[in-house]
């Protein structure tokens, strides 16, 4: 036997011994072992929830002193209820809701039953949280259930099987629970759950936290969800709940986003629609839900890393600082996002938002002038893009890097591949639109750009940072002869980012164009403050747009905006 093998059988003997261990001093019997299942038998429920505790209490002790490959975590469904003996072995329905219960339970936990929580008098009751209304597969109907968790556990999230920790990254989980049907026809049923399924899967694409299997989060009673003790239950930062209405071919979804550690609602918003079409309405109602929901838990997770003393910080955190940081700017802000960055990638190696994270973070200061040596930087955002790749190839911000990189480089039909293969991966990343917007934008292809801006703003009207996007409006604009437009666009986006040059020089030629010196002398000067000693001569070697009759236009108006040759 390998290394692995031998060290793995070792410990599941202990913890069998464990086992064994509590049972016999709680006077139970065990049934059968199960590869790693058990089932135990006890005359009472106080010898069988003081089994339970002891147990996991015990094996939590014995993982402190475990590296993490090596530690178990147990999960116990505990239940009151008539059983077939069958020589040594029990069968019924006993069994299978104590098995049900244990499939639902928290790593660490034990979940138990009303009707074995009514057999306590009172016993270590005050420990048990009440978890409301739960389904259980192939019971025919919901169950009032009750857990019990070890005091300060440190638990894994609800979608995790026994073994292991939370990732080093820390990322938060969310949950999606069934939202409430209000429709007073029943039928409407399988609406209300396949939009709960497609938010969950849709969300669960996102890199940015983890999503709660829908076999735990689905269980609860959405009449009676309580957010901490659900929280609690599944591990999960966030929690999703909300309600389905429709009136004749009228539908209205409503959907809050709850903070769990502090039971505050964070965001809520109503969504129309009509039946017409279910799949397609499905689609849209997913789509507009997801993009909504991303940046509002990132803006709370921001947020909260305030809150964080620095030498607390965990890769997920340095990772939200760089996020933050990124939006101001700035050279200062620019090179501390790329520090906390390099602390996440030696926390994390294979935190793959990080690379991504890192790749954008070069690539804007190879943009913007603010590297020593524009080819090394150039070269770091190239390979951070890679193992953005490398190490989760299933990650849409990787191939979202991947796509500001050669856009930079002016490979303009690789950049709509890596954009387009993005949004294959997840259709609501809207930085993956800005990308494939302004490669189209670039290449002359005015038209199919703001389309795609178009399509962006309606599925995320509030993104965390639509700079980006905006800029692929002005280039459009421009290039498709449109001044006006193009200037009104200009000063829109310098109140997201007033530091990017580029969009000043758009700014001035389109005011010169339009007759207005001032205007065009004003962006000029403003462009030299942030890159000082600019020219013409230097921005011929900076631009990006593919079309020469483009570039030539923008040359001119620089010129009659008076930027130095």
């Amino acid at each position: 036997m390998q290394r692995d093998e031998v060290a793995t059988h070792a410990r599941i003997k202990d913890v069998a011994a464990v086992i064994m261990q509590c049972i016999e001093e709680n006077g139970g019997r065990l049934v059968k072992s199960m590869g790693d299942g058990f089932l135990m038998e006890f005359g009472s429920v106080s010898s069988a929830i003081s089994s339970g505790v002891s147990i996991q209490k015990k094996i939590a002790g014995q993982n402190v002193r475990l590296g993490n490959e090596d530690r178990v975590v147990l999960r116990i469904g505990l239940h009151v209820g008539d059983v077939i003996v069958d020589g040594d072995d029990i069968f019924g329905d006993g069994v299978i809701v104590a098995s049900r219960l244990e499939g639902l339970a928290e790593p660490g936990s034990i979940l138990m039953s009303q009707s074995a929580y009514g057999h306590l008098n009172g016993q270590i009751t005050n420990q048990l949280v009440s978890m409301g209304n739960v389904e259980l597969k192939n019971i025919d109907r919901p169950m009032a259930v009750w857990q019990w968790l070890p005091e300060n556990s440190e638990t894994v999230p609800a979608d995790q099987h026994v073994s292991g920790v939370q990732h080093q990254s820390s990322k938060p989980s969310v949950a999606v629970l069934r939202f409430l049907n209000l429709s007073s026809n029943e039928g409407q049923e399988y609406l209300v759950r396949g939009i709960c399924d497609d938010l969950q899967s849709s969300l669960s694409k996102s890199q940015l936290f983890r999503v709660v299997a829908r076999n735990s989060s689905f269980s609860f009673d959405p009449n009676a969800v309580n957010p901490q003790q659900v929280g609690r239950a599944l591990n999960a930062r966030y929690i999703v709940q909300g309600s389905v209405r429709t009136a004749g071919q009228r539908i209205r979804v409503n959907a809050t986003l709850v903070d769990t550690t502090l039971a505050t609602e964070i965001w809520s918003d109503k969504f129309d629609g009509e039946l017409e079409d279910v799949f397609d309405l499905q689609d849209q109602m997913t789509a507009a839900l997801t993009a909504a929901i991303i940046p509002e838990i990132t803006l709370a997770e921001i947020e909260r890393t305030r809150k964080v003393r620095v030498g607390d910080l965990s890769a997920w955190d340095h990772y939200l600082r760089s996020v933050q940081l990124m939006q101001k700017m700035t050279v200062s802000s620019n090179r501390e996002a790329i520090a906390h960055l390099q602390t996440v990638l030696d926390l994390d190696a294979d935190f793959s938002s990080a690379w991504a994270m890192l790749s954008r973070c070069h690539v804007t200061a190879v943009y913007q002038l603010w590297g020593e040596n524009e080819d090394e930087e150039l070269q770091i955002a190239k390979n951070a893009a890679r193992r953005a790749i490398e190490t989760d190839p299933t990650n849409p911000l990787a191939y979202d890097a991947k796509a500001a990189v050669h856009v930079f480089c002016r490979q303009f039909p690789e950049a709509i591949l890596s954009a387009q293969t993005a949004l294959k991966l997840d259709p609501s990343l809207t930085s993956a639109y800005s990308s494939l917007a302004s490669a189209l934008a670039f290449t002359g292809q005015s038209k199919e750009a703001l389309e795609i801006c178009f399509q962006a703003d309606h599925i995320s009207p509030r993104d965390l940072d639509r700079s980006q996007r905006q800029m692929a409006i002005v280039i459009a604009n421009f290039v498709g002869g449109n001044y006006e437009t193009t200037k009104q666009e200009c000063q829109r986006c310098i109140l997201i980012k007033p530091n990017w040059f580029g969009v000043y020089t758009f700014l001035a030629a389109s005011c010169a164009f339009l007759g207005e010196a001032e205007q065009s002398k004003a962006a000029i000067s403003r462009l030299l403050e942030i890159i000082p000693q600019y020219t013409r001569t230097k921005h011929k070697e900076r631009m990006w747009l593919q079309r020469e009759i483009d570039r030539q236009k923008l040359l001119e108006g620089l010129e009659m905006a008076g930027l130095p040759k």
